[in-house]
């Protein structure tokens, strides 16, 4: 029988409830979220899936694990509400320092592991064998065989098929879908107070456009600005990025940004916040943000229209990343097009909604895009090319009076693109991944030179120390400390887990 709640003392003045007249239906409401390898922190119900939504059927053809012949099809969010038909529910238990993974509908032949680490050793077991992980180092999931042999599962793009490698990177990498449980509601007879995110990261991953939220975290106030009749802040969080986290591989160079060190570049999440002009006018630049409360206007590059923000008068110690044309493309290693020059470079993938500084920026006033540096002299000696596009919506100036060849820097708001509609790496044509809103660009911006171009660092050695101090020049079994020396004689010192 339904039971009716009632307006006590529990509820809060100027607060928003909701009516939910809650009979559960038991399994509605199920979806399965995308998730890239590197995603895979809990135990449950997950599909192997390319890239592009196929999945593991679970037949195993000469050690090759076969896909379904349609897709997931997933929307914004990277949801989807059904799985194509034959794919293969995989179950994820703990085990070691990862998951074993089995499939439900049989007693033998149940459990998913690598008979070897070379291609085509895919199988199913009778008997765990040993456990599946991502392997933060390679970037890529991988089966341990040995202690000493490890297999790295990728996607073989021509017949979208799963296979095995002996090293990480040699095809596409895999990703899952997870099963999320869900439910349904009818008969509605009770009244509950709407969902509250906590969290900005939260927000980003759980929040529903038009909703609203109150979020508490640990911010910072990076840039204020006013544009028209609105009144913006930018604020990130301390918490590491859920999306378009970047690292260098082992094989990248380390290049910086006017002396800018891309490899310690902060990756949080970023939110603009629109407010009433009283609130505008109390809150300042690197002040510390612990609470805003508003309407979620956009979850992709999140947004929010606030009543309420909590501040403490205070600065906080803030610099925003230096980003060029390259890192909008939306690859993290590239290599440029001189062959004098082999080795990929990394570069640092922007946020949503993040704000930075943007340099090396040629303008051309055919496309209204602007260019990475051509190769001239020292400047751009690797040959990169990259360029982007801009929208002045936000601009101090509407429509700033550029010259047609000129480098320019400024300040900008970045946005990322939903639907990336074309593949523009390693080319000159302008990315589709990321818009940059300028906020300060006027004719007046010119620079003069590029500066650290060809700063990329040499790496003399690496060595690696166990948790007792052993030096090697193999990594251990387990944590090590990676050590890198540099031909300038500086070093640097990372934790890997192998």
């Amino acid at each position: 029988k339904p039971e009716y709640a009632t307006i006590d003392a529990t509820a809060k003045a100027n607060t928003t409830y909701y009516a939910v007249f809650a009979t559960l239906k038991q399994g509605a409401g199920e979806k399965w979220v995308k998730k890239a390898a590197s995603k895979i922190t809990e135990a449950g119900v997950y599909a192997l899936i390319t890239e592009n939504g196929k999945a593991f059927n679970g037949e195993i053809k000469s050690g090759h694990g076969q896909s379904t012949a349609k897709t997931f099809v997933f929307d914004k969010n990277n949801e989807a509400t059904s799985a194509p038909e034959g794919t293969c529910e995989l179950t994820f238990v703990k085990k070691g320092e990862g998951y074993s993974i089995n499939r439900d509908g049989t007693n033998i032949y149940k459990y998913l592991y690598s008979d070897g680490v070379g291609s085509g050793n895919l199988k199913w077991a009778v008997a765990e064998q040993n456990y599946w992980y991502y392997d933060e180092t390679k970037g890529s999931w991988a089966y341990k065989v040995k202690d000493t042999e490890t297999a790295y599962l990728n996607v073989y793009n021509t017949n979208n098929t799963f296979r095995t490698y002996y090293q990480a990177g040699s095809t596409s990498p895999v990703y899952f879908a997870q099963k999320v449980a869900g439910a349904g509601y009818a008969d509605f007879t009770t009244i509950v107070k709407a969902a509250e995110v906590t969290t900005l990261a939260n927000l980003a991953v759980n929040g529903t456009e038009g909703k609203e939220y109150t979020v508490n975290d640990e911010m910072v106030v990076a840039k204020k600005f006013q544009k028209g009749d609105k009144n913006y802040i930018v604020v990130k969080d301390a918490a590491q990025a859920v999306r378009n986290l970047s690292a260098p591989t082992d094989d990248d160079k380390f290049f910086n940004i006017n002396g800018n060190k891309q490899e310690e570049y902060a990756q949080n999440n970023w939110m603009l916040v629109s407010l009433p002009v009283e609130l505008y006018n109390q809150v300042n630049e690197k002040n510390t943000v612990t609470s805003i409360t508003g309407s979620l206007t956009e979850k992709f590059n999140v947004a929010m229209e606030a009543t309420k923000v909590v501040f403490e008068n205070v600065t906080t110690d803030f610099a925003p990343n230096t980003y060029c044309a390259l890192n909008f493309m939306g690859e993290s290693s590239v290599k440029g097009n001189n062959p004098a020059y082999t080795s990929s470079y990394y570069f640092a993938t922007p946020k949503a909604n993040e704000y930075a500084n943007v340099v090396w920026a040629v303008y051309n006033g055919t496309d209204g895009a602007f260019y990475l540096p051509v190769h001239q002299g020292s400047a751009n000696a690797q040959e990169f090319k990259a360029a982007f596009k801009v929208d002045y919506s936000l601009n101090s100036v509407a429509t700033p009076e550029l010259v047609n060849g000129d480098m320019y820097s400024f300040e900008a708001l970045v946005k990322e693109v939903a639907v990336a509609t074309t593949d523009a790496k390693s080319t000159s044509d302008a990315s589709t991944k990321f818009v940059v809103y300028p906020l300060n660009l006027e004719a007046g911006n010119v620079s003069t030179g590029v500066n650290d171009v060809n700063s990329a660092k040499e790496v003399k050695g690496v060595s690696y120390f166990n948790m007792m101090g052993v030096e090697s020049a193999q990594p251990f079994d387990g944590v090590n400390i990676m050590v890198t020396t540099y031909t300038d004689g500086t070093s640097s010192a990372a934790k890997v887990l192998r």
